[in-house]
């Protein structure tokens, strides 16, 4: 029973994981992404971005985009934020559907002294990995941008 009990862990773990095209790809969308947060690039942000997410804050208005895409506050340019080291939590597969839960450490200048908190990042494919878009906690977690049934990670 102890031995058929850690096969079926094997199994499990081995069907959350990615293969090697899967994680390059993965690789690469995630640091062009976090690339595009810490340079201020606010079309590759966009364009990066779940196109659900991007839809949902069109529709409440000019200012709730703006508030949402704004990678750069004119005027706490000194409190900026830098997202680095990317860490893989969690991994949900449901046929072409991948969502790869990260967090990410955001560091910011406060007081002249840096303070850093985690972030969680999910990127979302649903062709296997070849395409990936990204969403926010906040964002993956609204049922009007993502419905709780489409989820592949919970909370």
């Amino acid at each position: 029973m102890k031995n058929y009990f850690f096969v079926l862990c094997l199994l499990a773990l081995a069907s959350c994981s990615l293969n090697a095209e899967q994680e390059a790809s993965l690789n690469r969308a995630v640091n062009k992404h976090i690339g595009a947060l810490n340079d201020g690039r606010l079309v590759q942000f966009i364009a990066e971005t779940y196109p659900p997410a991007v839809k949902y804050y069109k529709s409440k208005g000019d200012a709730a985009f703006k508030e949402k895409f704004t990678l750069v506050d004119s005027i706490s340019v000194y409190e900026t934020a830098v997202y680095q080291d990317p860490t893989i939590l969690n991994v949900g597969k449901s046929e072409l559907n991948i969502h790869v839960e990260y967090t990410v450490l955001c560091v910011t200048m406060k007081d002249l002294a840096p303070h850093s908190e985690e972030r969680k990042l999910f990127a979302l494919s649903s062709d296997g990995g070849k395409q990936w878009y990204f969403l926010h906690d906040e964002d993956y977690f609204n049922s009007a941008i993502l419905p709780k049934n489409d989820r592949l990670i919970n909370k």
